[in-house]
């Protein structure tokens, strides 16, 4: 373990009584004039004190630059060590990238199931209620006004809904294989698909990963090639189906699992990523009995009345259902137990068939307009209406909150092999996403301006530049200052809670620091460096030159020498509590002390 000074422990000041030798005074130190004057002397160097560390080495924006100014830092100067054995990597080359399926047999399928859902489109269209129509938490009295729909549309809707039923194709034999991972990203949410595929291999899985974006406007030039490179496959849903069929990218997450090549799916939203090894569930007594696992989200089932009729052909509801609305930034799913199988109804293309009519009829239905309006619950009605079994986690929230205050950054989703013991396994980002650009990067442009409706715009509908969180004004809401100022002044983003084996924040600092100092598509010296500092600063970590594998250079600690600041072949040297940690990782992926 590489040992230095502490960046925020200096030497303590000379106590005042402390001095070797006789102490002389020039006023008697007993009387209340003179202790209220040493009071304000020992106030005023405290206050300097402060002022002298939070403008170390920082511009006069009061930014943070932390370039060394000599090649060694005072702080820094002597502190040396050698690594005790090879640099762990993040990518394991042995893992194989995973096929793609029959394109054009996918298109073709696509293009009847298209059909059907065309010819048995519901009666008529259901606009989003406006937030000023839906408020609060809607209430029994409320249910019947959110959603307008005549009996007579809703009659109409359940027969075009029972005629998909009754017509879903048959399982594609010989397409899928497998199990794996599929990542929707693109735009800006490939930022956070880096950090948080990166993760996924810190925490040791060998998981194949499929990364789709909507078309080729949403890639970042190099990403794709990197991901190869990585062993990862970069899908285009344009290459499987017109995008001119999808009015809102809500549509897009269900049909990048259903032309995945995989028949065993673990899907992730780009802002959420696993905290164990994922791999263990598809094998788990849970999964191979449901096929299916869903975890809750934050609000209840808001289901219009007309849910149950049309789609479970029950009776219109009087009340509301009791039990949570579901939440979809990870599912498992098995393709071939829920696809139509004999007598047995495939779910999945019924979702697909909930989310092609989404933006104007079923999304609203489904939970009347309210919080959540989206894709997110068309999995499990789709499940529920063809009385499929899975499983719904009857664990609760885990909320993650932004350091001293009580905003809410995160959902920790529970492990489901256990319906007792709420360990968690996954987060799901939600204020707060994870990407180096946009937590670091200083002075840097939007990637992709023409993308999610623009950037934002001031009061004079001018665009307004890209601004990291780093860069935001330490005068703005208190959640956005406080993110600012835990970034410019190395303090933790997350607040400590003792749920985690392991800090889940220096987890994601590792994710971003590979993102901002090794990615040749992502990185920057500048995001680099702010991240390696931050990291040394915030949890201790070192940074090592890598010469043949392993670490050979000194370790600076605030000024740390330019080939560690921003250089990429260097090892990341744990602090004590993680080291028992990723040695076990080391050891799974055969690299040995």
């Amino acid at each position: 373990m590489v040992t230095g000074a502490n960046p925020r422990m200096d030497k303590p000041i000379g106590g005042l009584n402390g001095a070797s030798g006789s102490s002389r005074w020039p006023f008697n130190v007993t009387s209340r004039a003179s202790q209220r004057y040493l009071l304000i002397v020992i106030i005023a160097i405290a206050a300097l004190v402060v002022v002298l560390y939070h403008t170390h080495d920082r511009g006069l924006s009061g930014i943070p630059t932390y370039l060394p100014k000599t090649k060694w830092g005072s702080a820094g100067k002597g502190s040396k060590s050698k690594s005790s054995g090879r640099c762990m990597p993040i990518f394991n080359p042995e893992i194989d990238a995973p096929p793609a399926a029959d394109v054009k047999a996918l298109w073709n399928f696509w293009l009847g199931l298209k059909d059907l859902f065309d010819d048995n489109a519901p009666a008529e269209k259901i606009e989003h209620p406006s937030p000023e129509a839906t408020g609060d938490m809607p209430m029994k009295e409320k249910l019947h006004t959110l959603v307008q729909m005549g009996e007579g549309s809703a009659i109409t809707s359940r027969k075009s809904h029972s005629e998909v039923v009754s017509n879903l194709p048959d399982y594609l034999t010989d397409t899928f294989t497998g199990r794996g991972v599929v990542m929707l990203a693109g735009g800006k949410y490939s930022e956070y698909a880096a950090t948080s595929l990166n993760i996924l291999r810190l925490v040791g899985s060998s998981l194949p990963v499929e990364v789709w974006v909507g078309d080729e406007s949403e890639e970042l030039d190099g990403w794709c090639d990197e991901l190869a490179q990585q062993r990862m496959a970069c899908r285009r849903l344009s290459d499987y189906v017109d995008m001119k069929h999808f009015e809102h990218p809500y549509q897009w997450k269900i049909f990048t699992i259903l032309f995945s090549g995989f028949e065993d799916v673990l899907f992730l939203d780009a802002d959420a990523f696993p905290l164990v090894d994922p791999e263990p569930i598809f094998d788990s007594e849970v999964y191979l009995k449901n096929g299916a696992i869903i975890w809750p989200d934050y609000w209840g089932n808001t289901e219009s009345s007309w849910t149950p009729f049309i789609t479970r052909n029950e009776s219109r509801a009087t009340e509301l259902p009791e039990g949570k609305s579901a939440e979809s930034g990870q599912l498992f799913w098995n393709k071939k137990m829920h696809w139509k199988l004999s007598t047995v109804i495939m779910p999945l293309l019924l979702a697909t068939y909930y989310n092609y009519h989404g933006p104007h009829f079923y999304y609203s239905l489904l939970n009347s307009g309210w919080a959540g309006w989206g894709d997110k619950d068309t999995f499990s009605t789709a499940l529920r209406a063809l009385s499929h079994p899975f499983h719904f986690s009857p664990h609760g929230i885990g909320t993650i909150f932004l350091t001293q205050t009580a905003t809410g950054i995160g959902m920790l989703r529970a492990d489901p092999r256990s319906t007792t013991v709420d360990t968690p396994a996954f987060l799901h980002a939600n204020w707060i996403k994870w990407g180096a650009r946009h937590m670091l990067c200083a002075g840097c442009t939007e990637l992709f301006p023409s993308l999610d409706g623009g950037p934002p715009r001031d009061d004079q509908d001018k665009p307004l530049p890209f601004m990291s969180h780093l860069e935001e004004p330490l005068s703005g809401e208190d959640h956005v200052r406080r993110l600012s100022y835990a970034l410019r002044y190395s303090e933790r983003i997350i607040k400590p809670d003792g749920l985690w084996e392991w800090d889940p924040e220096l987890l994601i600092w590792r994710a971003m620091e590979w993102v901002a100092c090794r990615s040749r598509a992502w990185g920057d010296d500048q995001m680099c460096a702010q991240a390696r500092v931050h990291m040394r600063r915030t949890f201790g970590v070192g940074f090592q030159v890598v010469a043949d594998g392993k670490g050979e250079g000194e370790d600076g600690v605030l000024g740390m020498p330019e080939d560690i600041l921003t250089g990429s072949n260097v090892c990341v040297v744990e602090p004590p509590p993680q080291e028992e940690f990723w040695r076990r990782m080391k050891e799974k992926k055969g690299i040995r002390e």
